[in-house]
């Protein structure tokens, strides 16, 4: 099985594999978002998690901008919503850490993330979903070897500014990982009362980005 490094550097999960909504083949996101955790997401390199050979590189109403990459064993990896066409081609050969894209907000998607595909065509783990005709495997279990020191899965993630006066413009909860919601003093409070929490800071202009909750 091929070693997996991480597409994207300085991450935080925003929607976990097992997140479940209609809009998903099968109801199930099988899949993994990410944004950056410091620094600007849109438009951050987006690299290949292991040596390979080009399968895809397109555009579609869903995914935006993508490239799918064969790592050999079955396994295969696909980044979505990338900024703008892949360098890649179809056919290339691929080496581990080459450039696939960058961060963006193509396709369905509400704000600029990476929405990150690993399958097989074999099940792997208990964990594995199947659609489309292949097993959709959790890139948590299978990216790097990184020391997780908190369980991410059920953490609140609050955003606050990272850059001068603009931290006095208060603090957000990220809500099923795409968007933004102020986050009031006594909702703060419960949060933290509660643990599982995090803080991310990130620049104003980052934040803005960021789409408000709708509901």
């Amino acid at each position: 099985m091929p070693e997996f490094i991480h597409p994207l550097d300085d991450h935080i999960l925003t929607r976990d594999f097992d997140y479940k909504a209609s809009l998903y083949v099968g109801g199930q996101h099988a899949a993994a978002d990410y944004i950056r955790e410091t620094g600007m997401t849109r438009g951050a390199a987006i690299i290949s998690i292991a040596a390979g050979s080009v399968v895809r590189t397109n555009w579609d109403y869903y995914s935006g901008f993508m490239a799918s990459v064969d790592h050999g064993d079955g396994w295969m990896s696909t980044y979505r919503h990338l900024l703008g066409p892949s360098p890649l081609r179809t056919g290339q050969p691929v080496t581990q850490g080459q450039l696939v894209g960058y961060v963006g907000n193509t396709g369905a998607s509400l704000g600029d993330h990476l929405h990150f595909d690993l399958w097989n065509h074999e099940k792997h783990d208990p964990t594995a979903f199947f659609k489309n005709g292949w097993w959709a495997h959790d890139p948590e279990l299978y990216l790097g070897k990184e020391v997780r020191e908190e369980d991410d899965d059920d953490m609140t993630i609050i955003i606050s500014p990272s850059d001068g006066p603009v931290s006095k413009r208060g603090k957000y909860v990220l809500v099923d990982g795409v968007w933004k919601k102020p986050l009031s003093y006594e909702a703060s409070l419960a949060i933290m009362e509660a643990g599982q929490w995090r803080e991310v800071k990130m620049p104003w202009v980052q934040i803005e980005k960021i789409p408000s909750c709708p509901f």
